[in-house]
């Protein structure tokens, strides 16, 4: 499982490097989403990589005043509830009520850091991902490729969300034969996903658990062979992909990482992108052939 990445910030360099064009109209239809649904999470990065496009910034602007409202509310309601908690903590104080109140005051706080992260964020976190997140994802269509905003955990095409409980946001490359969710993308809806490193929690030496990223060597960042779905929503078409994982090279597995995305070979992106005409078995053989590096890993911040 490879549960975060950290996206590419620069997309003329995007544009550049994979000979693609960057589909600004999907990207202004995501940020119009977002202002019917406060809940779709677009990474703070992706905002200033459209400092200069008035429709997204205005977009953006009506989205932090509406979500500042949402929790602002959320807040005077959780208030409210503090006061009557206090009320009945001075007849008589009782544990449960006692983790009732504080219970009440994390929640608070945490709406409040939900406040202030919509608009300043850590500088190291402004192009991180994880799942349900929107990042930069290069499709082709009719011989062109094109750069477009997806959320990382694939939606199937019945808009019915999945458990989270599930993983649909890493395809693990022996069940794209098997699985449901991936039988109806393989050979069909290719894509390729790039980004800079990626990031696991594994089991250190002391029984603890450790964020570790991992970035190959070599490369000033990587791509991972992905699938898509397109889906109708009520606030209109959501796109969103997995990345596909095999198993370990022995430095990840040696790292405590059980899994890997699959670094495609350069010259067999276009193939990868264009599965129409090949077998599933040509597609899988494909898979196969990683590109040739070493993934160094070094502890999260």
């Amino acid at each position: 499982m490879c549960y975060s990445a950290m996206v590419k910030s620069d997309f003329k360099e995007l544009e550049r490097q994979f000979s693609a064009h960057l589909d600004e109209l999907a990207f202004e239809g995501l940020f119009a989403m977002r202002e019917k649904d406060l809940d779709l999470k677009i990474p703070l990065g992706m905002e200033y990589s459209f400092a200069s496009n008035k429709k997204i910034q205005k977009s953006i602007k009506s989205f932090n005043s509406a979500f500042e409202s949402k929790c602002r509310q959320q807040i005077d309601d959780i208030d409210a509830e503090l006061k009557e908690i206090e009320q009945k903590l001075k007849i008589k104080v009782t544990k449960t009520w006692e983790a009732k109140f504080a219970s009440k005051n994390r929640q608070r706080e945490k709406l409040l850091q939900k406040i202030e992260k919509a608009t300043d964020e850590f500088e190291g976190n402004k192009f991180r991902i994880y799942p349900m997140y929107f990042a930069p994802v290069i499709v082709s269509e009719n011989g062109k490729r094109i750069i477009r905003p997806m959320r990382y955990r694939v939606l199937p095409k019945s808009g019915v969300e999945i458990p989270a409980k599930y993983n649909l946001f890493n395809a693990r490359r022996n069940t794209l034969n098997e699985a449901k969710t991936w039988k109806e993308l393989f050979g069909k809806q290719h894509a390729l996903f790039p980004f800079d490193r990626f990031y696991e929690w594994v089991q250190g030496k002391n029984g603890k658990p450790h964020e570790l990223y991992f970035s190959p060597d070599g490369f000033e960042g990587m791509w991972a062979s992905s699938l898509y779905s397109e889906t109708q929503t009520p606030n209109g078409l959501l796109r969103s992909f997995a990345m596909v994982t095999d198993d370990p090279p022995p430095e990840v597995k040696a790292a405590g990482h059980d899994r890997c995305p699959i670094f495609l070979e350069h010259s067999l992106i276009e193939a990868w992108l264009n599965p129409k005409g090949k077998s599933l078995k040509e597609l899988d053989q494909l898979l196969g052939h990683k590109e040739k590096t070493y993934f160094s890993n070094s502890l999260a911040a």
